[in-house]
């Protein structure tokens, strides 16, 4: 990708009693300077770990939840934080460089959570097959078979001094609603790659959420949440669709 820069010459014209200025005359045509740079690369990790108020906890195989105080069978939605968290960390030195996140439940490996392709959730006048999946549902409007699945964003160095009991809701209490991002689907009507909350990680740092600075130039805590609706003893709900993708344009 090419990156211009302008060379800009600013003249200060200062004024003394009884002279005159008159304009320059312009000879031949204006000239340009450019310095064109090549290259760049993509660093980036998104590992798991299990969440301790020191953030010190052991790395983790998956996203996993303690679903203790969740009350089964309600028809109320009720909000619970992951026991796991992600760590976001990224070096981008290409200018068009970006990483984006999606789900693809349709093509779940674990056949339990896969979602037929007539069989959205619907929101108003959206078709949304993104969230927790329930075990063997094959998704549908059911109640109870899609848990919608976010994520909050936090700079670890804000976490580890703000963020010390897991959050019981999104964004947590006292937080600005900028950082939250509801996970989307390939299928989703409302999906658009590389635009929006999809984007995790940019040359401008990782994504923190749209506000002041939308990016930061350290690790990003990623923590999971899902509202969880109908539940009954002996569900599984679950998704390993979770995809990051990098790209250069």
């Amino acid at each position: 990708m090419k990156k211009f820069f302008s060379l800009l010459a600013v003249f200060a014209l200062v004024s003394m009693a009884g002279t005159a200025f008159a304009a320059p005359t312009a000879e031949g045509d204006p000239k340009t300077a450019l310095a064109t740079f090549t290259g760049g690369s993509i660093s980036f990790s998104a590992d798991l770990y299990t969440w301790n108020s020191t953030y010190t906890g052991g790395t983790a195989t998956n996203i996993t939840w303690n679903t203790t105080g969740i009350e089964l069978g309600s028809s109320t939605e009720q909000f619970k934080c992951a026991d796991v968290y992600a760590l976001i960390q990224s070096t981008i030195t290409a200018a068009s460089g970006k990483v984006w996140v999606y789900q693809d439940n349709q093509n779940n490996s674990d056949t339990r959570f896969k979602v037929a392709d007539d069989k959205p959730r619907h929101d108003g006048t959206e078709t949304l097959f993104s969230g927790l999946v329930r075990g063997n549902s094959g998704g549908g409007d059911g109640d109870g078979n899609f848990a919608p699945l976010a994520a909050f964003y936090k700079p670890l160095s804000e976490a580890k001094t703000g963020i010390k009991t897991l959050p019981t809701q999104f964004p947590p209490s006292g937080e600005g609603s900028y950082g939250v991002y509801w996970f989307k689907d390939v299928h989703d009507s409302n999906y658009t790659p590389k635009e929006s909350y999809t984007l995790v990680a940019t040359s401008a740092g990782n994504f923190v959420g749209f506000g002041a600075p939308d990016f930061v130039k350290e690790p990003v805590v990623m923590f999971f949440g899902a509202k969880f609706k109908n539940v009954l003893g002996g569900d599984t709900y679950g998704t390993n669709s979770i995809t990051f993708v990098s790209e250069i344009e």
